[in-house]
């Protein structure tokens, strides 16, 4: 029994610590925040996840609360023993009941969750601003009794006003000739039963959130190639806007690297005597696009 005792002592204190992150460990705020939401969930045996949207509040700009709510559930989908479910297959569910992700009607989302995915329980919560940081307060709920099994906080990095205002998933730089979009191109498409069961994942490489993961890492890791890769490609003699089908970028998920991705395809458009991209780095680009377009085939698009 004093075993047991010093065991949960230990673990409370390492609790409390971990909770209370300096500003200067903002930078690691949503891994942290995340690890204690999946040692929660282990703890109360919790197989299955949601992350819902979070809420705005304090100046806090609705596009950094996408961006919180994205960064845990790309953390959640790397740790073991947690199968999180796809925020795409999320939305279609929700919509199908005339719900949303919106962290407003959490209780009444987590049973639908519960009822039709078999969800035991969703991450939620409100996203402060706080000066240079955003100050995240994160909610782990249990969709059976609506109890809430952790709550937690953490400072973490704020997006620069630049990146973080009006984003949106169909954002296009100025002055670089876009193609029009194909109508409800970026609606989610119909999920197949297979998809379905492959959108259920844990930290498996296959699995849909594990190759969204993996891309959202090579775009974090490539995104200058990628900029050059599509500016060398559009200014290309014979290129053609109708051989797009969607705007390039569009598929990036992390607000402020798609911000930048923007940014540099911008001034590298424009820049006519800036180097070419290295033999090498345009193949990983063109792996890269070869993966995001097997996982909006194979996964459905966000």
């Amino acid at each position: 029994m004093k075993r047991i005792l010093n065991i949960n002592i230990t673990a409370a204190l390492a609790l409390a610590s971990a909770l209370a992150l300096p500003l200067s460990s903002r930078a690691d705020g949503y891994g942290a925040l995340s690890l204690l939401i999946a040692r929660s969930a282990a703890e109360h045996s919790v197989k299955k996840i949601a992350v819902l949207d979070f809420s705005a509040k304090g100046g806090a700009e609705k596009s950094e609360t996408a961006y919180v709510a994205e960064k845990i559930g790309v953390q959640l989908a790397g740790s073991r023993g947690v199968s999180l479910i796809e925020r795409t297959l999320l939305e279609k569910v929700l919509k199908e009941a005339g719900l949303s992700l919106g962290a407003g009607g959490a209780y009444d989302n987590a049973e639908t969750l519960r009822g039709m995915l078999s969800v035991d329980a969703v991450v939620t919560g409100v996203v402060f601003a706080d000066g240079e940081a955003l100050r995240v307060f994160a909610r782990l709920i249990d969709t059976k009794t609506g109890r809430v099994l952790i709550a937690a906080e953490a400072l973490a990095d704020r997006l620069p006003p630049a990146m973080s205002g009006g984003l949106s998933g169909d954002m296009e730089p100025p002055e670089v000739p876009f193609p029009e979009l194909p109508s409800g191109w970026g609606s989610p498409s119909a999920v197949t039963s297979a998809s379905f069961r492959d959108a259920v994942s844990g930290s498996g490489s296959g699995s849909c959130a594990g190759r969204r993961s993996a891309a959202a890492r090579l775009n974090t890791e490539l995104v200058d190639a990628k900029a050059r890769f599509w500016a060398a490609r559009m200014k290309a003699p014979g290129f053609s806007l109708r051989a797009l089908t969607r705007n390039p970028g569009s598929e990036i998920g992390d607000p402020g690297v798609k911000a930048r991705f923007y940014k540099l395809l911008t001034a590298y458009y424009r820049d006519h005597s800036g180097p070419g991209l290295e033999p090498e780095k345009n193949f990983e680009v063109e792996n890269l696009i070869k993966l995001e377009e097997r996982v909006s085939d194979e996964c459905g698009v966000r």
